[in-house]
């Protein structure tokens, strides 16, 4: 099955990839990508969650994953 994106969904797509790509996003840059992508799921009615992750090979440990369950519960 083949799906389309209208023009209007394409547009709004390249966008948010050039907005991503402007933003900083190692290590070193507080988060900034983290915190744009929680606030674009959330302005799309999502509701993001932060995951502490420590990594022990690393020094700097405070690390966070970023996620939304999609997932219909049923029952």
């Amino acid at each position: 099955m083949e799906t389309k994106i209208s023009n209007e969904e394409q547009k709004a797509l390249i966008k948010l990839t050039k907005d991503l790509i402007k933003i900083p996003s190692s290590t070193h840059d507080g988060g900034k990508i983290y915190n744009f992508v929680r606030d674009y799921l959330k302005k799309n009615g999502l509701k993001p969650k932060f995951q502490s992750i420590k990594n022990p090979y690393l020094e700097y440990t405070d690390f966070s994953n970023l996620y939304v369950n999609m997932l219909k519960k049923t029952g």
